[in-house]
């Protein structure tokens, strides 16, 4: 990526951090963001379409980052305490813009996330010669529940950043 580029989405991605810890996402406009990232509203345009595209790519890449981060997913199947922590450990060191994702949003967050997992789980038991059993886990080979289980851990650590994040203003050091 062009290193301009880099620069004006930092810009803008920090402006709106500051903002965001100002007040409620929906009353952010491109207009403050442009001035306090000291860029024109048409550069803000050439990169998203409206704050709401912002915040899902930021949210986007705020999975991409906690999953690059998870060692390995199997713990969510081994040890789910552990995986939990480890995932709200990543949450927490990834998830500056948590507090922006409007509450409907934080379902799909999790959605996305746990999709992400699933796929991870997936890729470490392609990578492992043996793969992951799943019926030597606790739900063996039951999909559904094991989705279930998922959404629930992920839910437990994302739902405990949150409300961090809505009185302290930040997810950080928490």
């Amino acid at each position: 990526m062009d290193l301009r580029i880099k620069k004006t989405k930092r810009a803008i991605r920090s402006a709106f951090a500051e903002l965001i810890k100002e007040k409620p996402m929906e009353k952010i406009t491109v207009k403050e963001i442009a001035e306090r990232a000291e860029i024109n509203k048409t550069t803000f345009y050439a990169h998203y379409e409206t704050v709401y595209d912002l915040v899902d790519q930021l949210a986007q890449e705020t999975v991409a980052e906690v999953i690059s981060q998870i060692n390995t997913a199997q713990n969510l199947l081994d040890n789910p305490r552990a995986f939990v922590k480890e995932i709200y450990g990543a949450l927490n060191e990834n998830g500056q813009y948590m507090d922006a994702i409007p509450s409907p949003g934080i379902t799909q967050f999790t959605a996305h996330l746990r999709n992400a997992i699933l796929e991870k789980i997936k890729q470490d038991g392609k990578a492992q010669p043996v793969g992951i059993k799943l019926e030597h886990t606790p739900f063996g080979d039951d999909r559904r529940r094991r989705s279930k289980t998922i959404a629930i851990h992920i839910g437990v650590a994302v739902g405990v950043l949150r409300p961090i994040a809505a009185t302290t203003g930040t997810t950080r050091n928490y």
